[in-house]
């Protein structure tokens, strides 16, 4: 395991994964802390002008999903919001946004809706 990566996977294996279990059971997603400091965001970031490491680049306007350009890692922020929408058959759709701090992560559910 190299340096990087092992101070990586000490920094996701530190998480409180107890609250991470009751945010993902109560809310389906939850913010997991820290995983990169400022300087490896925006080493991740300056990789942005290269296109030999992206597979493609998604212009958000020609979908008709807002302004600017997708690709990961994205251009530099502060964070993100993160939408998760319920979908309910003859009801109103519920919805929750969480905003991620820079640098930290968010696991989400993608099968089980959560039950409070």
């Amino acid at each position: 395991m190299t340096t990087v990566t092992g101070q990586w996977a000490q920094r996701v294996e530190n998480a409180d994964w107890g609250a991470i279990t009751t945010d993902l059971d109560r809310y389906g997603c939850a913010l997991t802390g820290p995983l990169l400091s400022v300087d490896e965001a925006a080493g991740i970031a300056a990789l942005y002008p290269d296109d030999s490491r992206f597979r493609s680049t998604v212009n958000m306007g020609r979908h008709r999903f807002g302004e600017g350009e997708y690709r990961n890692p994205g251009v530099d922020h502060t964070g993100g919001e993160f939408l998760l929408y319920e979908q309910r058959p003859r009801a109103q759709s519920r919805a929750t946004a969480t905003l991620i701090p820079h640098g930290h992560g968010l696991v989400f559910t993608t099968r089980d809706r959560p039950v409070a």
